[in-house]
């Protein structure tokens, strides 16, 4: 964890959320609880808050019918969902956690349906929720007929199947859509006005909202994605960096008290030394050189260990 740039206080603020957010955390095993602790920890460390890594786990056992150790691995599935998309991991996080209370019904595959869903955001700058209500009409056979017959209408043939997007998943039904529209030979953005309000209609949704979902992001929005992306980068490295000096100074510390001890101790006697030979005079400027030159010693003793360990 010290590697990571856990420190004492994070570690028991995840043992906190722990106990207060995830239920089955008290019956797992010392071992487990460990395991699972440093797992919320290490997530804060990359941005992810504690109560939400928390309560995906919670999630995960009580809904999707995964184990302790399934949880993390859930976990570790959103981390390289968000490193392979290019997305930034708190947001790819608290999308599961927002998605996850209306797709827990495919269970342990939910991770494949949230991915797939994942992608599709990425490409067309929709958030989860936007995609998710642009689909779920199609969950009942009257909402799947009434959706399915509109649309087939506009597009001018049977592209569309009610019971194929009743009983597809909700990226699937996206991906279906597309298809039906490239089929059809219709380029959503070519329509006209009204066409577009037309097929916004049948969708229940909003123009905007439908053009992102029929097409992709332009050069320049992606461009500045990735801008920002390259900024948010620099910036985190850069705290973990400042992070993990402070935090392994810290542990040298916590490691070694006998010899700070004695560090303190002896600074104090030199100090009362200084102060019998001079009398009242004003030492404050010889303190200050002393004082100055045992701190640079001290810090680059700490420094050369740390270089010396990694």
């Amino acid at each position: 964890l010290k590697q990571t740039g856990v420190g004492f206080e994070e570690a028991g603020k995840s043992m906190e959320s722990l106990y207060g957010g995830m239920s089955s955390f008290t019956r797992m095993s010392d071992g487990m609880q460990t395991k699972v602790a440093g797992t919320v920890a290490v997530y804060d460390q990359l941005g992810v808050s504690m109560d939400v890594t928390t309560g995906i786990m919670d999630h995960a056992v009580q809904s999707l019918g995964y184990d302790a150790q399934g949880s993390m691995d859930l976990v570790k599935q959103l981390d390289d969902t968000a490193v392979s998309l290019g997305k930034n991991i708190s947001d790819v996080f608290a999308d599961f956690a927002s998605a996850s209370k209306k797709l827990s019904f495919y269970g342990t595959d939910m991770i494949n349906v949230f991915r797939k869903l994942e992608m599709q955001s990425k490409d067309t700058g929709l958030s989860i929720d936007q995609i998710l209500g642009l689909t779920e009409q199609f969950d009942t056979f009257e909402g799947a007929g009434k959706a399915v017959g509109k649309l087939n209408a506009l597009l001018g043939g049977p592209y569309l199947n009610s019971i194929d997007m009743l009983n597809a998943t909700e990226a699937d039904r996206m991906d279906m859509m597309k298809e039906a529209m490239d089929m059809s030979g219709t380029m959503f953005s070519d329509l006209s006005k009204y066409e577009q309000k037309a097929f916004a209609a049948a969708m229940g949704s909003d123009v905007d909202t439908l053009r992102r979902a029929m097409g992709a992001l332009t050069d320049k929005e992606e461009e500045q994605i990735k801008v920002q992306e390259k900024a948010a980068k620099r910036a985190a490295a850069a705290k973990s960096a400042m992070e993990g000096l402070t935090l392994a100074l810290q542990s040298l510390i916590e490691d070694n008290k006998e010899l700070t001890g004695d560090i303190m101790k002896g600074i104090r006697s030199f100090t009362e030394w200084i102060i019998k030979v001079k009398g009242t005079r004003n030492i404050t400027e010889d303190l200050k050189k002393v004082m100055g030159a045992l701190l640079l010693v001290k810090v680059a003793g700490y420094i050369g260990t740390i270089i010396t360990a990694a």
